[in-house]
């Protein structure tokens, strides 16, 4: 599993679609479906800064340092 900044893609999006992936930012815990490629994409709004996202699916859970910077 991989993140990119609040999109996690799973390296087998073939079994994945249509997966519930869950995602926490900032402790806030969100559900998403992932797409036919086996992407679960998450728009919000932050506050500059850094976060810490964890993704989960399952047993696998991976998560990554996202910087949102000002626009």
């Amino acid at each position: 599993m991989n993140v990119n900044g609040v999109s996690p893609t799973f390296e087998s999006s073939s079994s994945l679609k249509g997966e519930t992936v869950t995602m926490n930012v900032n402790g806030v815990l969100y559900s998403k479906i992932t797409n036919a490629n086996g992407i679960a994409s998450l728009n919000i709004d932050l506050l500059p800064g850094k976060y810490i996202i964890t993704a989960s699916h399952g047993t696998a859970v991976t998560s990554n340092i996202i910087s949102v910077k000002e626009n």
